[in-house]
C-alpha cells in the first residue's frame, strides 16, 4: 500500500478514497492488525494537500476510538514522535491534531514526553505549525491533569498569544476560553487581561480585534465587569 501511496502520479481523489478505505478495512482489525494501517496514513498526514492530509488525521482518530493501551504505547506514539520530528512541516501540523487522542492512555513518562514535544512544536520555525498548536491547546486541556495545565499550557499560551503572526495569535485566543478556569481571578486580572490588551499594540490588525471583540464576553463571565477602556486603545483610533 505505501509503494501505492508514494507514486507521483496518484490523484487527490484516489489517496482521498484511499483513507476512507482504510478506515472500513480497520472496523474488521483487531489492534495489532490495525497498528499496520498508520504507516501508510502516516505517509498521506504528511503530505502538503490540506484535503489529503485532513483526511489522514481524520482516520487516525477513527482508528483510534476503542484501542487498547498497548496500540497507543507501543504503535501510536511513535508515529506522533516522527510527524514531529519530520523536516516538512505539513507532517507537525498533523501532529499537532493528534497527541490529545493518545496522551489518556500512556504512563506518566511518556505524557511528560509528549509535553516536551508539544511545547517544542508551539515554539515552531514555522507558523503554520505554531497556528496547529494554538489550535489544538483546547483539546489538550480536557485530557491533562490540572496541574499540568497549568504547568505546561498556560506558559505555552502566554507565549502563542504574543507571537507574530495574526493566525497564531487568534487561534491562542479562541482556545483562551478554554483555559480561564485554570486562572484564579487576580492571575487573570493581572496577567490575562495585560496579554490582551497589548494582542495589537500598533493596530494593525482588524482580525485580531475583532476575535477579542467575539471572545471579551467570556472574559468578562470570568472576572465581573471589565472596564471598557481596558482595550478601548484597540478599537477607537
Amino acid at each position: 500500500m505505501i509503494e501505492i501511496i508514494e507514486e507521483k502520479d496518484n490523484e487527490d481523489e484516489f489517496l482521498i478514497k484511499l483513507t476512507e478505505e482504510i478506515a472500513k478495512i480497520a472496523v474488521i482489525l483487531g489492534p495489532e492488525d490495525s497498528a499496520q494501517l498508520l504507516g501508510p496514513l502516516e505517509i498521506m498526514a504528511s503530505m502538503e494537500e490540506p484535503t489529503i492530509r485532513e483526511k489522514a488525521v481524520e482516520t487516525l482518530k477513527s482508528i483510534s476510538k476503542s484501542q487498547t493501551q498497548q496500540f497507543f504505547s507501543n504503535y501510536f506514539i511513535n508515529m506522533i514522535k516522527r510527524l514531529a520530528s519530520w523536516d516538512n512541516y505539513p507532517s507537525r501540523v498533523s501532529a499537532c491534531s493528534l497527541f490529545y487522542i493518545c496522551y489518556p492512555h500512556l504512563n506518566s513518562s511518556d505524557r511528560g514526553e509528549i509535553r516536551q514535544l508539544y511545547g517544542e512544536l508551539a515554539r515552531d520555525d514555522t507558523p503554520m505549525v505554531r497556528r496547529a498548536a494554538a489550535s489544538n491547546i483546547k483539546n489538550l486541556v480536557a485530557v491533562f491533569e490540572e496541574e499540568d495545565v497549568k504547568a505546561d499550557l498556560l506558559p505555552l499560551f502566554s507565549v502563542l498569544i504574543k507571537d507574530d503572526t495574526d493566525s497564531v495569535k487568534i487561534n491562542a485566543l479562541e482556545s483562551s476560553i478554554h483555559l480561564l478556569s485554570y486562572y484564579t481571578r487576580k492571575e487573570v486580572r493581572e496577567n490575562l487581561i495585560l496579554l490582551l490588551k497589548n494582542l495589537d499594540p500598533e493596530n494593525k490588525s482588524w482580525r485580531v480585534r475583532y476575535a477579542l471583540a467575539e471572545n471579551l464576553i467570556h472574559f468578562c463571565s470570568k472576572i465581573g465587569n471589565i472596564k471598557f477602556k481596558c482595550f478601548s486603545h484597540l478599537y477607537l483610533n
